[in-house]
């Protein structure tokens, strides 16, 4: 039985069949592999299963109860062998993925670039975002779960349908948008960028009103957390410490939160804006969405001179703009906008340091997930 690791990935080959006559050795090297790459999420290849039986059943239970909780993911799972798990019961001890349906981009025209991806047209009302290469089938499902979670409690995105495979990576189909990205929309004519960014502060406004299930959707807060722990390790202790004291001292909310905002995720669709790129969506404060655009306007641009045209077109001096404009309207009283008084200047300095501090923050927990993918 083949296997192969990727990154914290432990993926098991499943034969052709599986039957009485090699049931007992798939069994012994499952757990066998299990017991060397402990901590490894598991995954079974089934791609190649045409026939499996009974004790090829308790084979597979066998592995799954030495993994614990964490239900093993039976991947690229036929019609045929669906329905056994099904008739069985075994679809709910196991994490299964049916077989991907597969697409082709080739020669079909590009909408824009994503921040994780490209999103291409393929007619009909359909579009697939085709996801950067070394994103896992697993890292794909999620964004698509949390994009329909989002669009359930009210957020404008839009209608995903189910994840596919073009050519060798993966990808989700959406509804198709008569849709242009603000970064390219404002690069194609630089005299609107007050009334994309009064329009992108007020719909973050209404975001940050929007109350959600935490059941719903993950919290960014414990996101943040749990990449500090996983992270431990790589960061001088002082640092770890001062890092999550400032993430635990954030005031905890129950609104929504993009998690990843930039002028290349936010598309003007019939006039209204519209979001994607969804898979790191959740509640909590909106210090992480106002970081996050921070941070593509202003801070990385400091960091890396050429950033802004690079990753959208746009000049330094654009995206200053827009994030003037945007911050004013997103701090002020709606009643009155273009009061820029002392106390204002004040709230608005104040604002961008704090921004500052979580994008150093954002930047080291970036810079650990880069060493591991």
């Amino acid at each position: 039985m083949d296997y192969s690791i990727e990154n914290d990935r432990l993926i098991i080959q499943m034969p052709e069949r599986v039957s009485e006559a090699n049931a007992a050795q798939i069994k012994e090297k499952g757990l066998e592999l299990l017991n060397k790459y402990i901590g490894k999420k598991v995954y079974i290849d089934c791609r190649s299963l045409k026939y499996i039986s009974s004790s090829g059943l308790r084979a597979l239970l066998s592995i799954q109860k030495k993994n614990g909780k964490d239900k093993i993911v039976l991947k690229s799972v036929n019609k045929e062998i669906n329905e056994i798990l099904e008739m069985t019961g075994f679809d709910s001890i196991f994490r299964v993925s049916k077989n991907l349906r597969k697409c082709s981009v080739e020669g079909q025209p590009i909408i824009c670039s994503c921040t994780n991806g490209w999103l291409y047209s393929l007619g009909k009302g359909i579009m697939v975002k085709v996801f950067h290469k070394g994103y896992s089938l697993e890292e794909v499902e999620q964004e698509m779960d949390l994009t329909q979670k989002a669009l359930i409690c009210g957020i404008p995105t839009p209608i995903s349908f189910s994840t596919v495979l073009c050519d060798e990576n993966y990808g989700i189909l959406f509804e198709e948008m008569e849709a242009t990205s603000l970064a390219t929309l404002i690069a194609k004519n630089p005299q609107t960028v007050k009334t994309y960014a009064v329009m992108l502060a007020r719909l973050c406004n209404e975001l940050h009103n929007t109350e959600i299930d935490p059941a719903s959707l993950p919290s960014i807060k414990e996101r943040y957390l749990n990449w500090l722990d996983t992270f431990h390790d790589k960061l001088q202790e002082d640092s770890w410490t001062q890092m999550r004291t400032m993430v635990n001292n954030m005031s905890d909310a129950n609104t929504f939160v993009h998690g990843d905002l930039s002028l290349i995720n936010v598309f003007l669709v019939d006039g209204e804006l519209m979001l994607i790129d969804m898979g790191s969506c959740g509640y909590g404060h909106p210090i992480f969405d106002l970081q996050s655009l921070y941070a593509s306007l202003i801070a990385i641009e400091i960091d890396n001179p050429g950033y802004c045209e690079e990753s959208m077109g746009l000049k330094k001096e654009v995206c200053r703009d827009f994030w003037k404009t945007f911050i004013h309207y997103y701090l002020q009283d709606s009643d009155n906008p273009d009061n820029f008084n002392e106390e204002y200047q004040q709230k608005e300095k104040r604002m961008n340091q704090l921004l500052a501090q979580y994008y150093m923050l954002k930047e080291v927990l970036l810079d650990g997930m880069r060493i591991t993918r």
